[in-house]
């Protein structure tokens, strides 16, 4: 992905790397959908994102791998032992102690598999034993197991493979569109650190506008005062306008250092590099359907994906205290060939039948009431995390609906917002024409001056809160409407997912 976004950002980037500070001042432009490449490429928040995908990403790639045969080698490389024990001498019918010193070790290969959908699991494997009595002068004796197939069955009971199989995917799929909702989260974040330094920006400029006029009109109003055109107190109030002007100004240079210093720490960038924005005033010519979000967000929201996983957890809970609160048994049967010798080539001649099968079953009797009272609790909860997840998709639909209304609304506002900047603007250049004409009062002047600020101010606003609904719209669906394709599908984040 870094090969995509350092071509759209070259010159940043380089800046970045290179630029000294003797330079560091030069202006770099940047618009809202470079800033979000960015962040999606450089913040911290992009790289947590895709280290907790690479977790889950490993967690169900270890999930196959047990699905998987697996080979396990077992040895006992040496066993020294020494005891008393009691023996029974037939000649004199006596019993008496005697004392033993064996040494032994073995080594024990098996295949085994897992069967997923008994719980199960089949295995061959072949094993050779060696056993030396250092007591007494008895040949070593070697004990091999050629082949030998096996199968261990637990009966009646709770296969937590089945349930794996049903939750793991839905899981993994889960955290794929977790993980580009991570993404589109920064997309929603770099808007809100965008308008933070635009907003800055742009209460700078006024601020220096204002400091401008307020130079200006004090020294037109000295003029004006000395021909007895304005009084003593229109005069003071200029004053005033100007030292307050002069403040603001400072204040606005001091929160615009600090957005910049936010917006560059959140993009990773220089302290030294100075970016001018470009307003994102294009609005996309976009409608969708309401009905139509919500149906993607159902198949794109892992909220959704969420929800059906904590059903499955809680259905998994409750068959796994149902069975554990019954009957339940096991079964393990195996077949293989064996022989004893003397010496080791001889334990593999002429091998005999080795035959194993046991049955076993636990019947619970008298628990006082343990098992039933976990799978009633168990019963009970699952009742709570459906209640819980009813009320939860009725509140995401409700907000994915209400979000959709107000977006299309926002671009309204939007146009609007703008059309009263333009209004505002051209008021009061004709307010400050007629001020210094000696056509309007400072009332006035200073009524359409503030008018002409807050429309400002109002425009960027609701431009941000456009932007704002558009990604998270996005956010909810994962979807890009402007080139009707999964934000799974955009090369962007395919770029991402395919590093891994």
């Amino acid at each position: 992905m870094k090969g995509t976004i350092l071509k759209i950002l070259f010159p940043v980037v380089v800046a970045t790397i290179f630029l000294q500070p003797a330079v560091a001042q030069e202006a770099y432009t940047l618009t809202l959908d470079e800033a979000i490449a960015l962040a999606s490429d450089s913040s911290i928040d992009a790289f947590v994102a895709q280290n907790n995908y690479l977790v889950e990403y490993w967690y169900f790639k270890n999930y196959k791998a047990g699905k998987l045969p697996f080979l396990d080698l077992t040895t006992e490389v040496g066993n020294f032992s020494r005891s008393n024990s009691l023996e029974y001498n037939f000649t004199d019918s006596t019993d008496y102690y005697v004392e033993k010193q064996t040494f032994s070790n073995s080594v024990d290969v098996s295949l085994n598999q897992v069967i997923a959908k008994t719980g199960g699991r089949v295995y061959l494997s072949s094993d050779i034993a060696r056993l030396e009595n250092l007591k007494r002068n008895t040949p070593v004796q070697y004990s091999s197991t050629i082949v030998s197939l096996g199968i261990q069955q637990e009966l009646f009971g709770f296969n937590p493979y089945k349930w794996d199989d049903k939750i793991m995917p839905l899981q993994f799929e889960a955290s794929q569109l977790r993980f580009t909702q991570s993404l589109e989260e920064i997309s929603v974040k770099t808007v809100l650190y965008f308008f933070d330094l635009a907003k800055a920006q742009v209460n700078y400029e006024i601020a220096a506008y204002k400091l401008a006029n307020s130079d200006t009109l004090y020294s037109i109003g000295q003029k004006r005062f000395d021909i007895g055109s304005i009084t003593q107190e229109d005069l003071f109030r200029l004053q005033l306008d100007q030292i307050n002007g002069k403040n603001d100004f400072k204040q606005a240079k001091n929160n615009l250092k600090r957005a910049k210093t936010r917006f560059n720490s959140f993009l990773r960038l220089g302290e030294n590099i100075h970016i001018t924005l470009i307003m994102p005033d294009n609005l996309p010519e976009l409608y969708v359907n309401p009905l139509s979000v919500l149906e993607l967000a159902r198949k794109n929201n892992p909220d959704f994906k969420t929800i059906e996983l904590e059903l499955l957890n809680a259905a998994r809970s409750v068959d796994k205290t149902k069975k554990e609160s019954r009957l339940s048994g096991g079964l393990n049967a195996s077949f293989g060939l064996n022989q004893t010798a003397n010496a080791l080539p001889e334990s593999y001649h002429s091998p005999n039948d080795q035959e194993l099968v046991s049955l076993t079953l636990s019947i619970p009797i008298l628990d006082w009431g343990v098992a039933k009272g976990k799978h009633t609790l168990a019963l009970r909860q699952q009742e709570v995390v459906k209640l819980k997840q009813q009320q939860a998709l009725i509140d995401l639909e409700q907000n994915i609906i209400n979000t959709v209304d107000e977006f299309f609304v926002q671009k309204d506002i939007v146009a609007g917002a703008a059309k009263a900047d333009t209004i505002a603007q051209k008021a009061f250049d004709i307010t400050k024409r007629q001020f210094v004409t000696g056509n309007a009062d400072l009332t006035k002047l200073n009524m359409v001056q503030q008018a002409q600020i807050a429309a400002k101010q109002q425009y960027i606003a609701a431009l941000e809160l456009y932007w704002n609904y558009f990604y998270f719209i996005r956010k909810l669906t994962l979807y890009d409407f402007l080139n009707n394709i999964p934000l799974t599908e955009n090369a962007l984040w395919r770029e991402i997912v395919d590093e891994e």
